[in-house]
């Protein structure tokens, strides 16, 4: 995967996946740090933040992104997504419409 992604030259964007219903993971953090040292063009795209478990979620985003800021100026693009409720689906959409169009 890591090969891929420094060897391909054609990548426009990577989307990286994150539960938001569990507290910040070491793989993601490194990952995300992995990607920003190489100047891997990437976005956020927290997951399963449904409306019955939206407290928690929002509680993790939270320590997620503190736990970035210690060491990201600015953090990456996110999204905030259900896919039970189709929530962020039209952001997500736009941001790749944009991203593609070199906005």
């Amino acid at each position: 995967m890591y090969q891929y992604f420094e060897s391909r030259e054609a990548l426009v964007n990577i989307f990286l996946l994150i539960d938001s219903r569990i507290k910040p993971m070491k793989s993601d953090l490194d990952m995300i740090d992995w990607l920003g040292e190489r100047g891997i063009p990437f976005a956020l795209v927290y997951t399963k933040a449904d409306t019955r478990e939206l407290k928690q979620c929002k509680i993790n985003i939270k320590l997620f992104e503190d736990k970035l800021s210690e060491t990201w100026e600015e953090l990456p693009t996110r999204f905030v997504t259900s896919s039970e409720e189709r929530k962020g689906k039209e952001e997500i959409l736009e941001y790749i419409t944009a991203v593609l169009n070199n906005e």
